[in-house]
């Protein structure tokens, strides 16, 4: 069969870069020549975008935290991992959507793959910051019990100096 060969490509490696049926003519110092060919298919180079849930990346403590993949990578065989602060991957946090409760600040990445009969190409995202905002809670020195017909003045802030609104089942008033 008519042969062309590619500039470059006699030796033992041959490094492809383009997609199509590649062969390998060999012979050896008997002039016995012998061949193969393999077909090299492309993989998309997924891109890792994180998008976050929720309209700020501020979360009060211990509230849930949800995050997805965005990918631009149509028709591809993907696989996630989401990293940790230390670019660790987090146990079982492996689909396109990660959840989990904001108890620190801290960066999360995803690292996405596209893989194809055991080859992977993979990208991981830039860092998503997670500030995580420590609750508030105030303090009173205020009686516990009052007379019956008596009133007390609740006061409208904190001795931490935190506002807030007082509630009763039946009253709601502004602290």
């Amino acid at each position: 069969f008519p042969v062309t060969i590619i500039p470059g490509g006699v030796g033992s490696v041959y490094f492809a870069n383009q997609t199509g049926v590649y062969s390998v003519i060999v012979v050896n110092q008997y002039n016995c020549s012998s061949n193969d060919s393999i077909a090299i298919t492309s993989l998309n180079n997924p891109v890792s975008i994180i998008n976050n849930t929720s309209p700020s990346s501020f979360y009060c403590q211990g509230s849930t935290v949800t995050l997805n993949s965005v990918s631009n990578c149509l028709g591809c065989n993907l696989s996630y991992q989401w990293l940790n602060n230390n670019m660790n991957p987090i146990p079982q946090a492996n689909s396109a959507t990660y959840s989990f409760t904001a108890n620190t600040t801290t960066n999360i990445y995803l690292m996405v793959a596209n893989n194809l009969n055991g080859v992977s190409c993979m990208d991981t995202s830039m860092n998503f910051l997670i500030t995580v905002i420590t609750n508030v809670n105030p303090t009173f020195n205020l009686p516990t019990s009052i007379c019956v017909n008596e009133t007390y003045l609740l006061p409208q802030l904190s001795n931490n100096l935190i506002s807030g609104n007082w509630n009763h089942p039946s009253i709601t008033n502004q602290f």
